[in-house]
């Protein structure tokens, strides 16, 4: 079931992360065992396809803000230590 699965949810949602569409697909295989449930069992998926989205979105994010700040600290540091170094001269 897990192809038809995955191959109803790229139908549905076109341009969506091709990892998330087959993590969904996974679950929703554990429980759909027959092929006439497939579309029901995608067209119920929209919230929890939505929602994964959203956390692999906000998570991304989250590191990109986190590496960035990680970044400008240690640009801080550096300047702190040729300020230091040149102040010793």
């Amino acid at each position: 079931m897990y192809k038809q699965i995955l191959s109803a949810l790229r139908a549905k949602f076109p341009g969506m992360q091709a990892k998330l569409l087959e993590r969904v697909a996974k679950v929703l295989s554990k429980t759909v065992t027959e092929e006439d449930r497939v579309q029901d069992a995608v067209d119920g998926a929209g919230e929890l396809v939505a929602e994964m989205a959203d956390f692999v979105q906000k998570e991304g994010d989250r590191r990109a803000n986190e590496a960035v700040k990680k970044h400008i600290e240690s640009q801080g540091m550096m300047r702190m230590k040729m300020r230091t170094t040149r102040s010793r001269r």
